[in-house]
């Protein structure tokens, strides 16, 4: 059998005219010639450009993300440098406190050694001072002493007496 035989046999059980399945398959092209001229191609441009804008879109959202992401590493950047030149300036000012500190407690000693200094000076002045009164004093009791000597001829109750005198006019003075 031929193949037309067939597919003519396997249309007649099926109850398929020719004609109507030519017309129906011109019908079904010229359908969806004009569905695909007139509603698929503009559905598909729509798609299509719609599928652009939401890709310039995220391209664009990825832009700005990564803009902010710079944008923020720079602000975090100048956040370090700010806080580096805070603790360098705050341990400059500590720096200088403690140089003024050591100086202040510098000039203290310094004039504290320099009054120690000038009462040591005052004391041996006047240890000097009252060592002079004191050699004047012997001197004058001495010169006394000798002048009363000369006067008298000594004996032994005389010379105590003598002693008696010199030591009460000793203490006296």
């Amino acid at each position: 059998m031929n193949t037309m035989a067939i597919i003519n046999d396997l249309l007649a059980q099926l109850n398929i005219k020719g004609n109507e399945l030519l017309i129906q398959a011109v019908g079904f092209v010229v359908l969806a010639f004009v569905l695909t001229k007139f509603l698929f191609r503009p559905i598909n441009k729509i798609l299509e450009e719609r599928a652009k804008s939401i890709q310039g879109k995220l391209e664009e959202a990825e832009q700005k993300r990564q803009e902010m992401v710079t944008m923020r590493d720079e602000y975090e950047k100048r956040i370090a440098n700010i806080e580096a030149e805070a603790r360098e300036r705050l341990q400059e000012a500590m720096r200088e406190a403690q140089s003024a500190r050591e100086k202040l407690l510098d000039e203290t000693r310094e004039q504290a050694e320099r009054l120690l200094e000038r009462g040591r000076e005052e004391i041996q002045r006047e240890k000097d001072k009252a060592l002079v009164e004191i050699r004047d004093q012997v001197a004058d009791l001495a010169v006394l002493v000798a002048g009363q000597i000369i006067e008298k001829s000594l004996d032994e109750t005389s010379h105590r007496a003598l002693i008696d005198d010199i030591l009460n006019k000793v203490h006296v003075n």
